[in-house]
């Protein structure tokens, strides 16, 4: 999304500022990534290794 951001900025906040009926609009604040092209992919894979281990930990002693 962030490479994207050009195109998609404008139009969510607007849709955020015309759909902002069960919110406070100065509570919201929208923020794009500055990070690399695969930082998705690395967290996404951190997200699994995470999982992985939280399933399959072992308590040594």
């Amino acid at each position: 999304m962030a490479t994207a951001r050009k195109y998609i900025e404008r139009p969510i906040q607007e849709t955020v500022s015309n759909n902002n009926k069960w919110f406070n609009e100065s509570l919201v604040q929208i923020v794009f990534s500055d990070l690399a092209t695969y930082s998705a992919a690395i967290g996404a894979a951190a997200f699994a290794i995470d999982g992985f281990l939280s399933i399959h930990s072992m308590v040594v002693e």
